[in-house]
């Protein structure tokens, strides 16, 4: 019962910081200050069903998936502070991980203890961004990624129409495979936009920051090797948008080398929207042999009034020298906007495949959100 303990002090702890946090940026000094102070967020309720017992909830649970509320202050004309806060999970999620206590030893509760029977509290990104000119700025601090598509979104899901982000590239770690980015990165960012005519544009950013522990955290440095990465992307039309993002850094104190690099599309001529990516993942392991982790998706759309039908599927092989280790992902279902910044999702899961770590390989899933965007 002593990590049930130290999770409810976590939790009390990361709460008062965040209301103190709150109530100082609510303090109204001057109408003039409060001018250039933003808040703005999003929400979602899901509902998720598996038929597979080892595989998710055979129940069916409501969860309060996200719930993020995001600043931003104008300090001057070229310097802003920015802050994200998340409230994460609900108490349904955390009863599989308090179940086996009498089974674990003390000091085997590090996952639990990342957990709460209240759900998780969380700053996402925190940094300080200074404009250089009217194309260039540099953040510090805190951000996520900026890898593919959608780990910068990931949260928004009032942005992409599906319930999830594609698992196959974004969630591998949890299926099988191995992540292949840190979600989040504290170091030095610089971000730039161009304009090329009327209809074209291109954008890079670049970083350097604490690299991956092997435990996933990336807060303190493990050794003296730092993360590099960036990403740069061309729209030669409003409507087509291609870039390419890389990472590479050296995990945990045992200096293991992880390389990452994805291409992806985004084709969105209204009323029809494609987004495909590739990626691969080179990663050695604690024997110092490299493990090459490849993985795509293609999804397809097509809005019909408020009604936005999609498909997708994903494909994810978690080693390229092993067999019969490949899953695919099938995702059927659609988002319906019920009214302004408010949408409904309803979709139906098909996973398939060798690498997935179950007695059969095969289970489906159905899953239904509402999200809210203000």
């Amino acid at each position: 019962m002593m990590w049930k303990c130290r999770v409810k002090r976590r939790f009390f702890n990361n709460l008062l910081v965040v209301l103190s946090l709150l109530a100082f940026l609510a303090i109204p000094v001057r109408s003039s200050d409060m001018d250039k102070f933003q808040v703005y967020g999003f929400a979602d309720i899901q509902y998720v069903r598996s038929d597979h017992e080892s595989m998710g909830d055979t129940n069916g649970s409501f969860d309060v998936s996200h719930f993020n509320v995001m600043t931003n202050y104008q300090v001057n004309s070229r310097v802003s502070a920015k802050i994200h806060l998340e409230y994460e999970r609900s108490s349904s999620h955390v009863e599989d991980h308090a179940g086996n206590e009498e089974e674990q030893g003390e000091g085997e509760h590090e996952e639990e203890e990342e957990i709460s029977a209240f759900g998780a509290l969380e700053v996402v990104w925190a940094y300080i961004e200074f404009d250089l000119s009217h194309s260039t700025r540099i953040r510090t601090g805190k951000n996520l990624t900026p890898f593919g598509i959608f780990n910068e979104i990931h949260d928004a899901s009032p942005s992409y129409n599906s319930v999830d982000i594609p698992s196959a590239i974004y969630r591998a770690g949890r299926v099988g495979g191995m992540s292949m980015f840190p979600e989040i990165i504290t170091g030095i960012f610089i971000l730039a936009d161009h304009q090329i005519s009327d209809n074209a544009s291109w954008n890079y950013v670049a970083y350097v920051g604490n690299g991956e522990h092997a435990e996933g955290s990336n807060i303190k440095d493990e050794n003296v090797n730092k993360i590099i990465g960036g990403r740069i992307a061309f729209s030669p039309t409003f409507d087509i948008h291609l870039s390419s993002s890389f990472l590479s850094h050296k995990v945990g104190e045992e200096e293991n080398n992880h390389e990452s690099w994805i291409v992806s599309l985004e084709y969105a001529p209204s009323p029809f929207e494609v987004h495909a990516e590739y990626a691969i993942s080179e990663r050695e392991n604690l024997t110092a042999a490299t493990v090459t982790e490849s993985s795509w998706y293609m999804e397809a759309a097509y809005t019909l009034h408020l009604f936005t039908p999609f498909m997708r599927y994903g494909w994810l092989d978690p080693d390229d020298d092993s067999d019969n280790d490949e899953w695919t992902e099938t995702v059927i279902g659609s988002s319906y906007h019920l009214m302004e910044n408010t949408v409904l999702k309803f979709e139906y899961r098909i996973y398939q495949g060798d690498g997935l770590e179950k007695d059969d390989n095969d289970y489906n899933e159905v899953a239904a959100a509402v999200t809210v965007a203000f």
